[in-house]
């Protein structure tokens, strides 16, 4: 049903949209710390298309000589700070139940293709990242 690009996509406008839809089903904590997990996540999420959208290959400078997956992992945090902010039980659940497990079956597809295409290279990198 969600396969490909676009029904990625699809999938996170649905569960922000549950976020919205289902909000204040509990007190939404700290104003700032949630502010502050949005922040972070999207200011990850944009580093990372910067620095991928730069390089060719693999990339490992910048936020990628830390993180090998920083993209999925700036969403995660987005969107957990979002659903945090607005108080969202749903949006956690979904988070939690759908998104995690989704990025993880993409980034280990991903990883499988990256060693294959850049083999000793990216076991290197690999091992100088932390996830």
């Amino acid at each position: 049903m969600f396969a490909g690009k676009s029904g990625i996509f699809v999938l996170h406008i649905l569960v922000l949209l549950s976020i919205f839809a289902f909000r204040n089903q509990f007190m939404a904590g700290e104003w700032l710390s949630t502010a502050s997990l949005i922040a972070i996540g999207f200011l990850m999420t944009v580093a990372a298309v910067m620095e991928l959208d730069k390089t060719k290959g693999l990339a490992t400078s910048g936020i990628y000589s830390r993180i090998r997956h920083p993209i999925y992992y700036g969403k995660i945090l987005l969107f957990t700070g979002i659903a945090l902010f607005f108080g969202s039980g749903l949006g956690l659940a979904l988070i939690v139940l759908v998104l995690i497990p989704l990025h993880i079956h993409i980034i280990r597809n991903e990883e499988k293709l990256l060693a294959k295409r850049y083999g000793k290279k990216y076991g290197r990198y690999k091992k100088q990242t932390l996830f």
